[in-house]
């Protein structure tokens, strides 16, 4: 796996279940792919919802959304490098994705 893999492993958050989506058939490059995976991977939000509870932790998903592919876009982009740099060093320290609603699951 190179550097830009491991990259774009971490900024997708794993889909439990892709319902109607056929993930490998999409381009991790293409900001619209990205953002169809990152809503698949968070079938726990309410997107009608101006806010929810998830993981004890009240949030906006449509903000939440956002800014997981505002993030993505910097990893996929590598620019600024700093992103991913803190990503694996946060990684290396025992910390798990940053996704709060990752305690949803």
């Amino acid at each position: 796996m190179d550097d830009r893999d491991r990259r774009m492993a971490f900024a997708i958050p794993p889909i439990a279940d892709p319902h109607d989506l056929e993930p490998e058939l999409l381009d991790l490059a293409d900001p619209d792919d990205r953002a169809l995976l990152i809503r698949a991977a968070h079938p726990e939000l309410d997107l009608n919802a101006e806010t929810m509870l998830v993981g004890g932790r009240e949030m906006n998903p449509r903000l939440h959304l956002t800014i997981h592919e505002i993030v993505a876009a910097q990893i996929a982009d590598h620019d600024p490098p700093e992103v991913w740099e803190t990503a694996e060093r946060l990684r290396r320290d025992g910390y798990g994705h940053p996704c709060i609603c990752s305690a949803a699951r």
